[in-house]
């Protein structure tokens, strides 16, 4: 009987540990899908969620690169459409991930999909209109947050 005590106990304790072995590896992926998921956010008031404070350098480099680079390069078009006026090659020597690029395009034309399918003139235009309210207030938020830390960012 103590034989298969000393047998189970070593097999149930190496089964622990790579369980939590497992749960600890997805918990760091997470995070950096988490850190991933907060660049990508065009919250302009994430800063609450988000705080400069805890990023490191080159975390908060790329946060605000990409900011300003979604900023400059985010066009509405005369018809409501998003355009982003940006090639993938001048994204890519930003330095900035590939997978961000995608995901503005993926963004951009799912809403341009759903928004041709807006019949009606004025919903169309009640929309146009807060995608430039919201361009402005979004370069706003991002100019005045960007002043605070461009000291720290080299780019």
């Amino acid at each position: 009987m103590k034989s298969l005590f000393f047998l189970i106990v070593p097999v149930l304790f190496g089964i622990m540990l790579s369980c939590t072995e497992e749960v600890i590896v997805k918990s760091v992926e997470a995070k950096y899908k988490e850190f991933d998921a907060s660049i990508l956010s065009v919250d302009a008031d994430d800063e609450d969620v988000d705080p400069d404070s805890l990023l490191t350098i080159e975390q908060l480099r790329t946060k605000y690169m990409y900011h300003k680079t979604y900023d400059k390069y985010l066009d509405i078009a005369e018809d409501g459409r998003l355009i982003f006026s940006m090639s993938e090659e001048e994204w890519l020597s930003t330095g900035l991930p590939k997978s961000y690029y995608d995901a503005i395009i993926q963004s951009f034309s799912s809403f341009n999909h759903r928004f041709a399918d807006i019949k009606d003139n004025a919903e169309r235009n009640r929309i146009k209109e807060a995608l430039q309210e919201g361009k402005t207030n979004y370069s706003k938020k991002w100019s005045e947050r960007y002043a605070k830390v461009k000291h720290l960012i080299k780019d």
